[in-house]
């Protein structure tokens, strides 16, 4: 995970400010996990069945939708309440660069400065995903063929909105040192917490 933040204030009066910016974000991991999970009727529409009427179906009895299928191998068959093993391994991604607009209230005490602001943020999001195999186990034993969710990239436009707090200590009128928290009330993976130097163009 690493976050980048590039900040601008105008201050309007001593009280009050408006904030800026850009900031841009990357988090990435790894699973490599195992489930166990009982079937159920409504499930069926991920199976490519051998043993349930040899066919692909799905709840409606419409046609397949187009996401992952898993084909099952000869001779296996399922009863709702079957206790499945699912074992996968995938890579995420999330990159987000956000353009945040706050108004912020300021306090003083001492040398120290306090901040707290709200506002919204567009954002560009990509999300990637890694090719993923999925393996299928009852009683220990592989039931379904090979069956691979194919590598995705998608892109979005979309908003948050923010909260911040923040505390300054002026070292001189005009440079000062600054922790900043940033709270995305409507993604908080994307919250943080900054630190960094200061200069005020008085």
């Amino acid at each position: 995970f690493y976050n980048y933040n590039f900040d601008y204030n105008r201050y309007l009066n001593r009280r009050w400010s408006i904030s800026s910016g850009l900031q841009m974000s990357k988090l990435e991991f790894y699973i490599d996990g195992s489930i166990n999970v009982p079937f159920d009727i409504a499930d069926l529409d991920m199976f490519v069945i051998n043993g349930i009427d040899n066919q692909l179906q799905t709840r409606n009895g419409g046609e397949p939708d187009a996401g992952l299928k898993i084909e099952l191998l000869e001779g296996v068959e399922l009863s709702e309440g079957d206790i499945l093993n699912v074992q996968t391994a995938l890579g995420l991604s999330i990159n987000a660069i956000e353009l945040p607009i706050l108004i912020n209230y300021h306090l003083y005490k001492s040398r120290f400065e306090f901040a707290i602001g709200a506002g919204l943020s567009i954002e560009y999001l990509r999300f990637r995903q890694t090719e993923a195999e999925l393996f299928l186990f009852k009683d220990n034993q592989r039931i379904n063929k090979t069956s691979i969710q194919q590598a995705f990239i998608e892109n979005n436009i979309d908003k948050s909105f923010y909260l911040k707090f923040g505390t300054k200590y002026l070292i001189n009128k005009n440079i000062n040192f600054g922790l900043t928290t940033s709270i995305n009330l409507s993604e908080p993976i994307f919250s943080s917490l900054s630190a960094g130097m200061y200069y005020r163009f008085l």
